[in-house]
């Protein structure tokens, strides 16, 4: 097993948990925040993959540096927004399944963030997690292809 397979396995496992232990207190605003944390790490790796696609075909297009640097800026601006959405609602879920009463001593460290909890204030591996979750999510049918 590679570690993206791993990673990516992982996340899922530790996703499953916190929607299973919310499931059994029928926590409706918990799982609607954790809803709303895939569509935030569904959104980011959307735009990352779009970005990719679009300085690919930016760099075959004739432009000047100017319009190059300018089209690469405004991308880059949308995928820092969509980056500080996914790391500000992760951390809106952690607080909240850390706070929620009928989940104390249930919820694992590092919440449903899966790597090691040391490094959730790192933005990279913040995007990294993200991505494991949303490809173990893919892959199950739980969430739509990306295109």
């Amino acid at each position: 097993m590679t570690k993206e397979s791993r990673e990516s396995e992982n996340a899922y496992e530790r996703y499953k948990q916190i929607i299973d232990l919310l499931n059994e207190i029928s926590d409706q605003k918990g799982l609607k925040l954790v809803k709303e944390l895939v569509e935030k790490c569904r959104n980011y790796i959307k735009i990352t993959l779009d970005m990719e696609r679009f300085v690919r075909l930016q760099e075959a297009l004739e432009q000047s540096p100017e319009e190059y640097q300018r089209n690469i800026k405004n991308f880059d601006q949308r995928k820092r927004i969509s980056h500080e959405a996914l790391i500000s609602q992760l951390a809106i879920v952690n607080r909240y399944v850390f706070k929620n009463n009928n989940l104390k001593g249930r919820v694992p460290i590092g919440g449903i963030y899966s790597l090691d909890p040391n490094t959730i204030v790192n933005r990279n591996m913040v995007g990294d997690w993200a991505y494991y979750l949303v490809n173990a999510l893919v892959r199950r049918g739980i969430i739509e292809t990306i295109k």
